[in-house]
């Protein structure tokens, strides 16, 4: 799956506000920083805790800029905006 497929689904999730969607796309290794986010976490109760508040105050995506992007097979590490 492309990059650009990848975030497409991920805004799509976001907008339809489907939790398990969203989370689907997180690894179980992941480490995490939302948007709005204060703090770093790798704790699973923690990321689907953000995305319900976040697909619930935001109704549409947009990306910006990719400061960094990292693939290694099929795991992409963005930072960006």
């Amino acid at each position: 799956m492309s990059l650009v497929h990848f975030k497409q689904l991920w805004a799509n999730y976001v907008a339809q506000e489907d939790l398990p969607k969203i989370l689907s796309l997180y690894d179980k290794n992941f480490i995490f920083r939302g948007t709005f986010a204060k703090n770093t976490t790798s704790n699973r109760t923690q990321l689907e805790k953000y995305f319900k508040g976040f697909s619930k105050d935001v109704s549409k995506v947009v990306f910006l800029k990719n400061s960094s992007l990292i693939k290694n097979k099929d795991t992409y590490i963005d930072n960006g905006k």
